[in-house]
Order: structure tokens, then C-alpha cells, then sequence
């Protein structure tokens, strides 16, 4: 009995030391749950390129790949407005169909398929556009994770901060206030994906390997520091406790309505720099009202179902047989 093929879907996205690889990291994810082949044009360095060929993506290069490929659909997961307008024309007029997926964008998109699982996504009555946490798309894992019971390690913080340069400082830093001011608890720090190498962490502290992803690590600890991107649903998505800390400017939205809503606490409210010392009052804050933040986790799994992948390959099918695509692989 023949199955019937996969479209050919290509991604384009960018990663690195100062991006992180956020992005592409939910482009595998999106990749694994429609079933296609990890096919990029990617916007980075050759050592985001070199992490990309380890992620088990195919990476293209050069220039008009939406019509050299023809792919059935291009997936644009572009943090730069401007590359991210520029694939979409493109394709579009290759008459290639474009899903674009943002993050708090406030501007405009002409993509056919718009994506935008934030908190604080704006409400969009166009049906071009899927808005909210319930449209955040996040790694299998995590909804599978999130099925099976959970048992909290008591007395494990869980540092999660993304893939990007800024781990290793950042993470050790926070890590050494922890150390220093909440003694009794043991810390794990995720490493990210481009430091060549870690820095001594105090006693009680170690990093871990997250390149398998943090599922069952967010689900196995007493609270966590996370970053305002993809880790930040992803503990939502778990119910853990969580103070959010924005590592870089354009998280900072997202952080800010997560905290409104109740799902996360925000390590610097009212755009103060988030400091290694303000990070751990906020973590300190949480612990020490265990009542508080059973009830942050609650709220935030209620509000991030972990089903947005599920959505998200419905409406894609729906766009593809809207627009008369047929299944097919590149030549």
C-alpha cells in the first residue's frame, strides 16, 4: 500500500551567537510534526550553518532558491522584518504560498498563513492570522511531557536561557547569586549551542546538555529562569513556576504580558536591566510562597495548551489545498 508524499516545504530562518537559535529550533519542530524533510535557507554564520547541518537540516544557499526549489509552501521564521517582507514577495510572486510565523509583531504581514503564538500578540480579525498562546508552536516533546504526570524535584532550579552567546555569562552569574543567597538549592544551567567553552560553576551548580531538548527538565524541577522566547512557553505549557528574563530587547513584551496574565513572574517589570541580583530577588519571591506559585503553573498550562503544532499543520493543509498545491519533493 503506497502513502501519499509530503509537500515539499522549505523554511527560511536565521540563527547565531547573538540571534540564538530559537528560531530554527522551532523549525525542526514544525518540520517533525508535518512530517517533511528539513530543508532552510538560512541567515547566519558558518557556525550557525554548521549547527544547522548537526540539527539534521539540509541548508541552501544562494540566490532566488523560491523558484530554483519550487517548494509547495515556504515557512518564513525571520526575527528581521525586513529579510522576512523580502522572502515573502519573493515567493509570492514565484507564486509559491508563504506562512510567516512572528513574535509581538505590531506591523503588518502579507503572508498568506500568519503565525503569532505570543502573549502579547495583537488580536487580528483577518483569518489570514492565528493569534495567542494557543497558536505557540512548540516541540512535540513537550505536549507528550505535558500528558504524563509530574514530579518536582524540591530544591532544584532549573536556568534555561536559550542557545545564544549570552549563556554562559548570564546563566553563570545567576547561578553564582543562587549559590551565594539560596544555598539550599541545587541549580542546573542548560547550556546554549555556541560557547566553546563553560565557565567554573560555584558548588550545588552544573550545566546540562539541552540539545535533545528541556522537557522533562522544566517538568522534573521546583521553578525555573527562563528567557521570553520558545523556553518560556515551554514552561508555561509544563506548569512550572517560572521568573521570565528577557535576553534580549524584543522579548521584553512578551515577558511583560505573560506577567499581567499571571503565567510567568518578570525578572525586571518596568524595563530595569535584568541584573543576576534582580533576577534571584524574583526567584527568592517565588520560592518563598509556594501557594503563588503552584498557582502561576496553573495558570500558565491552562493558557498554553501545547497543541498549537496540531492547529498549525490543519491550517497548512488547509492553505495548501486552498491554493491546488500537490505533494511532491524538489527536483
Amino acid at each position: 500500500m503506497s502513502t501519499r508524499p509530503r509537500p515539499y516545504v522549505l523554511f527560511a530562518s536565521a540563527a547565531g551567537a547573538g540571534l540564538g537559535f530559537g528560531h530554527l529550533v522551532r523549525c525542526g519542530a514544525i518540520a517533525d510534526a508535518l512530517g517533511v524533510r528539513r530543508e532552510l535557507a538560512l541567515r547566519g554564520s558558518d557556525g550557525a550553518r554548521d549547527r544547522a547541518l548537526a540539527f539534521g537540516w539540509t541548508v541552501h544557499a544562494g540566490p532566488r532558491l523560491e523558484q530554483l526549489l519550487q517548494p509547495d509552501v515556504l515557512v518564513v521564521d525571520e526575527p528581521s522584518r525586513r529579510h522576512r517582507d523580502r522572502w515573502i514577495r519573493r515567493a509570492q510572486a514565484a507564486g509559491v504560498p508563504v506562512v510567516a510565523l512572528l513574535d509581538a509583531s505590531t506591523g503588518l504581514c502579507d503572508a498568506d498563513l500568519v503565525v503569532d503564538g505570543s502573549f502579547a500578540a495583537r488580536r487580528r480579525h483577518d483569518g489570514r492570522w492565528c493569534t495567542g498562546p494557543a497558536w505557540m508552536l512548540l516541540a512535540p516533546s513537550v505536549a507528550a511531557r505535558r500528558r504524563r504526570p509530574v514530579r518536582r524535584d524540591s530544591g532544584c532550579l532549573l536556568i534555561a536561557l536559550g542557545g545564544g552567546a549570552h549563556v554562559a555569562r548570564l546563566g553563570a552569574a545567576i547561578a553564582g547569586q543562587v549559590a551565594a543567597r539560596l544555598p539550599a538549592f541545587r541549580v542546573e544551567i542548560a547550556a546554549g549551542f555556541v560557547a566553546d567553552s563553560l565557565p567554573e560553576l560555584p558548588s550545588g551548580c552544573r550545566w546540562i546538555d539541552a540539545s535533545r531538548g528541556l522537557a522533562d527538565a522544566l517538568a522534573g524541577c521546583q521553578a525555573a529562569v527562563v528567557n521570553g522566547g520558545v523556553t518560556m512557553y515551554e514552561a508555561c505549557a509544563l506548569g512550572t513556576p517560572a521568573v521570565a528574563v528577557p535576553v534580549v530587547a524584543a522579548q521584553r513584551r512578551a515577558i511583560d504580558a505573560a506577567a499581567v496574565l499571571g503565567a510567568v513572574a518578570a525578572a525586571a517589570p518596568g524595563g530595569r536591566p535584568a541584573t543576576p541580583e534582580r533576577v534571584v530577588d524574583a526567584v527568592a519571591r517565588l520560592l518563598a510562597k509556594p501557594a503563588l506559585a503552584a498557582a502561576q503553573g496553573n495558570t500558565a498550562a491552562r493558557l498554553v495548551d501545547a497543541r498549537g503544532l496540531e492547529r498549525f499543520a490543519a491550517r497548512v493543509a488547509d492553505l495548501l489545498r486552498s491554493r491546488g498545491k500537490g505533494a511532491r519533493h524538489a527536483a
